[in-house]
């Protein structure tokens, strides 16, 4: 809920229909992995659309970055509208 509370606060008040808040996250093969050490938690790319949805946003655009080395989380970037 939190999540959703941070990500949707700041684009609700975006009133210009071009606005666009982009959010750039490591993605998970699947659900979720908790780091123990840092407490991060990185989301599947599934999990996050659904958390979008949740905040009652959409996606506009995403795309993968490609040119990362193996063994490293799916890095994608999405760009989100009201």
């Amino acid at each position: 809920c939190r999540l959703i509370c941070f990500v949707a606060f700041p684009i609700c008040a975006m009133n210009d229909d071009r606005k666009r808040l982009q959010v750039k996250e490591n993605n998970a093969r699947r659900g979720f992995v908790l780091d123990k050490e840092d407490s991060s938690v990185t989301r599947s790319d599934a999990y996050l659309v659904q958390l979008f949805r949740k905040a009652g946003l959409t996606i506009a655009t995403s795309s993968v970055e490609d040119d990362l080395p193996d063994g490293l989380f799916v890095v994608r970037a999405y760009a989100l509208k009201p």
